[in-house]
């Protein structure tokens, strides 16, 4: 993923992109194009702050995926995995709010 994503991307355009789906960038410059993406769950219950969540598999994600986590008041999270050990993923942000086991989390590669 570029790491300018977010700084290109409007708010509006996180979404849960499918493979091969484009994005315009909200500067008008061009498309972002999703190349890849990873669904799966978390395995416990997680609070607001912790930015190391466990999933039932990290099959798919890569270091740089943008990553979209539901969050218990049914918000997401959006955020980029900056590390994965295993099924251990490691968020760029802290979790702004807590998350449920068996919460969704996304990975969406962009090119």
């Amino acid at each position: 993923m570029k790491s300018s994503f977010f700084a290109t991307i409007s708010t509006a355009y996180k979404t849960f992109a499918q493979a091969g789906q484009a994005i315009a960038k909200s500067d008008g410059s061009g498309f972002w194009m999703c190349i890849g993406r990873a669904d799966t769950t978390t395995t416990a219950a997680y609070g607001a702050g912790v930015n190391s969540l466990t999933v039932a598999s990290a099959a798919g994600m890569n270091t740089g995926d943008a990553a979209a986590v539901l969050l218990e008041d049914r918000t997401t999270q959006w955020t980029v995995i900056s590390a994965i050990a295993g099924n251990t993923i490691r968020l760029s942000a802290a979790l702004s709010g807590n998350v449920s086991a068996g919460a969704s989390v996304a990975a969406m590669s962009w090119l």
